[in-house]
């Protein structure tokens, strides 16, 4: 039976200064199937799919879309295609409400062209039931967590009866619940003949929901076919080139019995209950707990990000002030948020984000920059974290994912903290790059450093984490130690 090929993309190829992103790379998706598109941070999915969406004009190579050779110049054109593409960082306004975030540029209006918000608020409603989402269609962006801008992002996607819908780490916000409400609209896409491509790191999703795999690896597609003919080892060997073994370093004892950081009476909100934890010199203290639980919150309060109704923080038995990110900088605390976006200056070069933090080390004292200090320094940290960039000078918005990661956890380092907050420190990157995360937290533990480590995967808080907080709600639920941890345990107090 010969295949229904709706997208092909033949020997494309495209080149950045220093690097080529894609190396006559062939493509192909047949009409109707999930097509799942993996590869290591760097392998090239990003650009492949920016081709695709009219972001990036290949140095070679054709496009076709069902048959006939088309030539994207600006998204403008992939969209007239049919082509609809999720991203992983999701772009919103948040100054106004769902609803209008979702049918923006074609809101309805009444004969006087005035919004008609009633058929609005109702169409938005529609749209969110199909994908099973409880958002309100009238709330404001700017009160939605990340997991409910992503899924916002995909009611939008889905509103639109694209031909070709791409999927990039779609769920890598999103709840348990969230995950199989998503795959259920997916399947119920598919089963109608839309087409989608799904980009994942998560390889468990891949098993359980793609037909087709295209893989890649250093701008080349490496294999091609069905996901059933492989294993999942087998995938990560060809996604790295070797076998990978051992997803967890072997995590010794780092913990010293002295207290790094504690928090007494902290409140979020008046009628919240008071929070008190700690956590040790060289201590992994993990935060688990569903979406929603708090514990993001609660962290951008720690870090001065935002401000409780009450609260106390102690830095080695002293007190401390935080009631900004400045403040808490200056006690020796860092955090990398749970939104890349809010750590990263992504049109300022991988040097200047590494040394922005702590620009009088590479000063003068009058003041001035001392560049080849700078370099200096950036050198250093790419070296130690094999941050994959052509040059220093590149814009972290052309790195891949995990190297974008890793350029913000250099640049808290370079500024020398006691405590570094993780707020899901993997999401979105390869199984390579989470390795190298993760033995960076055990080298960091073993230095005497203290982590607070936040995480949706339960798995990689279970392997790395000394002791374990749970959530719920706002609240503590449960702490336990590492001689107690489960993951029954776990989410019998998240979730009961």
């Amino acid at each position: 039976m010969a295949r229904d090929i709706i997208l092909s993309m033949k020997s494309v190829t495209k080149i950045f200064p220093g690097v080529k992103a894609l190396d006559d790379v062939t493509f192909e998706v047949d009409r109707g199937e999930i097509h799942a598109l993996v590869g290591e941070n760097g392998a090239g999915k990003s650009t492949l799919i920016k081709i695709l969406d009219g972001l990036y004009i290949p140095d070679a190579g054709t496009i076709e879309i069902e048959g006939e050779t088309v030539k994207f110049d600006n998204p403008r054109d992939a969209f007239a295609k049919g082509i609809h593409v999720v991203h992983q960082e999701v772009s919103t306004v948040d100054a106004i409400s769902v609803a209008e975030n979702i049918f923006m540029g074609r809101l309805p209006r009444k004969k006087n062209r005035l919004i008609d918000r009633q058929k609005l608020y109702a169409m938005t409603a529609e749209n969110l039931k199909r994908i099973g989402s409880r958002l309100d269609p009238r709330q404001l962006v700017e009160k939605l967590s990340v997991a409910e801008k992503q899924m916002m992002e995909i009611v939008k996607a889905v509103s639109f009866s694209p031909k070709l819908l791409i999927m990039d780490e779609p769920t890598s916000s999103l709840s348990k619940k969230e995950i199989e409400a998503l795959f259920f609209i997916l399947r119920g896409l598919n089963a109608e003949g839309v087409t989608i491509i799904y980009i994942s790191h998560k390889l468990e999703e891949i098993f359980e929901l793609c037909g087709g795999i295209t893989i890649l690896r250093d701008g080349k597609a490496v294999h091609s076919g069905k996901v059933s003919e492989l294993t999942k080892d087998r995938t990560i060997e060809y996604m790295v080139g070797r076998s990978v073994e051992n997803e967890f370093p072997a995590r010794s004892d780092t913990v010293v019995p002295e207290e790094m950081f504690r928090v007494e009476n902290l409140r979020l909100n008046k009628d919240d209950p008071p929070l008190r934890f700690h956590v040790n010199k060289g201590e992994i203290l993990g935060f688990a707990g569903v979406v929603g639980a708090g514990r993001t919150e609660i962290m951008s309060a720690v870090f001065g990000i935002t401000r409780g109704e009450s609260g106390e923080f102690f830095m080695k038995n002293r007190k401390v002030q935080i009631n900004t990110t400045t403040d808490a900088i200056e006690s020796g605390i860092a955090m990398l948020t749970e939104s890349r976006r809010e750590s990263l200056v992504a049109k300022s070069t991988v040097a200047q984000n590494i040394t922005m933090v702590n620009l009088r080390e590479i000063s003068t004292g009058s003041g001035f920059l001392r560049l080849k200090k700078e370099k200096e320094v950036a050198n250093r940290y790419v070296d130690i974290l094999s941050i994959r960039t052509p040059s220093l000078n590149q814009y972290v918005l052309n790195l891949s994912g995990g190297n974008q990661q890793k350029v913000i956890i250099a640049k808290w380092l370079f500024n020398g903290p006691d405590l570094l907050i993780l707020d899901e420190p993997t999401r979105g990157i390869d199984v390579g790059a989470k390795r190298e995360i993760y033995q960076l937290m055990d080298s960091l533990a073993k230095e005497g450093k203290s982590i607070i480590f936040i995480s949706s995967e339960l798995g990689e808080l279970l392997a790395m984490s000394d002791r374990l907080i749970v959530m719920k709600n706002g609240g503590i639920a449960g702490e336990l130690r590492r001689s107690d941890f489960s993951p029954e345990v776990v989410m019998s107090l998240a979730v009961s």
